[in-house]
């Protein structure tokens, strides 16, 4: 047991992590950060099962001149573009992402289907969370992940969202009457574009993601990118740790 570790298991309080995500489900590491801060999460409870946590995500669109293209873009095309045509470039990545999500049991990569504005998906997480908890917003987005790079569905199609939503426990019929319907569309939008006016971040921020907001007993911390599962649960057990001593 490590220092950290026998501070929180010497104390009478429980700490409760609230972790904010911003993230977009068309990019591959969001998915991958996903993975891992789900497996460092277990890992955490199992150390430290005193210890709760919150986790909530935050959207971002990557691509939002997608939204409404005519015709649609592939994946590949999408990728083909941005390493300036560079197939062998193309197949380097894929097989790094299939590599790095092989050993999750949710993991999986394909660049069959399209790039489309994820938008929609993003509103259905956030009506999610209102509807619901963090539990099942996990859930879903879980699916959306899966749905986009693990199937290689079309994250702009009404009937690929009421599947995924159906999946992490909504009515098929309240998830299809949402997505109609003009709920949480300019907020959504909003927070897409800049998410700082609704969760306030440092200038450590630039837009990038996956981005992760840690908060415990005051203190808060700021994580860039997919990290990998041990640097999660070591800052994790630190920055209870702290917490700890300081109500001592």
């Amino acid at each position: 047991m490590t220092d950290e570790e026998e501070t929180l298991a010497n104390g009478e309080e429980t700490f409760a992590l609230e972790i904010d995500v911003v993230s977009d489900y068309m990019c591959p590491w969001c998915y991958l950060g996903m993975l891992r801060l789900g497996q460092a999460l277990m890992q955490l409870r199992a150390e430290v099962p005193e210890v709760g946590f919150q986790v909530r995500y935050w959207p971002r669109v990557l691509a939002p001149d997608l939204e409404g293209r005519e015709p649609l873009v592939t994946k590949r095309e999408m990728y083909m573009k941005r390493f300036n045509g560079s197939e062998e470039a193309v197949n380097k990545m894929q097989e790094e992402f299939e590599a790095m999500l092989e050993p999750f049991p949710e993991g999986g990569y394909t660049l069959d289907g399209v790039a489309v504005s994820t938008i929609k998906a993003h509103r259905l997480a956030q009506w999610a969370r209102r509807e619901s908890d963090e539990q099942t917003q996990w859930l879903l987005n879980l699916e959306l992940f899966q749905a986009y790079h693990m199937f290689g569905y079309n994250l702009d199609d009404d009937d690929v969202l009421v599947r995924a939503a159906k999946r992490a426990g909504f009515a098929e019929e309240r998830a299809r009457a949402f997505l109609v319907s003009n709920d949480l569309e300019e907020e959504v939008r909003a927070m897409a574009s800049d998410i700082r006016p609704f969760l306030p971040l440092s200038s450590m921020y630039n837009g990038g993601v996956p981005h992760f907001k840690v908060s415990v007993g005051g203190m808060e911390l700021e994580i860039p990118g997919a990290q990998d599962i041990e640097y999660f649960v070591n800052m994790f057990i630190r920055m209870i740790s702290k917490a700890a001593q300081a109500k001592l």
